[in-house]
């Protein structure tokens, strides 16, 4: 399963995307997207994770940067970014601060990840 770096302002793991997560055996480290909170959790990580996934519900712009941040870091610039539940609104100007970031919902998580062969395909409902 996957390493991800989970950027949320649920620092304390509980909601439900979190949970499903772990339930599949993937391995989070959870950071809320403020510095230098995330980065002090990232240079902990050994092997750097597979994946980065993002809350953007509350705070785009925090996500936005620091996600922007870490692309331009040569050992996470060819990782993939998950933003999810971002806001219609907010779609455009993300974009543009991470141009390769690949935006869902929170429901499209664990499909994202089956797509990028990080895990197994979620089970029907």
């Amino acid at each position: 399963m996957a390493r991800i770096f989970f950027m949320a302002f649920d620092e304390a793991g509980q909601s439900t995307l979190q949970k499903r997560l772990r339930a599949s055996g993937h391995k989070l480290a959870i950071t809320p997207p403020r510095w230098p909170a995330f980065f002090e959790l990232l240079k902990q990580q050994d092997p750097v994770p597979d994946v980065f996934l993002v809350d953007c519900s509350r705070l785009a712009s925090h996500a936005r940067e620091a996600c922007n941040y870490l692309k331009g870091l040569k050992a996470y610039k060819d990782r993939p970014f998950v933003l999810y539940n971002v806001k219609k609104e907010d779609q455009a100007k993300t974009l543009e601060k991470v141009p390769d970031a690949i935006l869902v919902f929170s429901d499209a998580v664990e499909k994202q990840l089956a797509a990028m062969g990080l895990a197994p395909p979620p089970p029907a409902p």
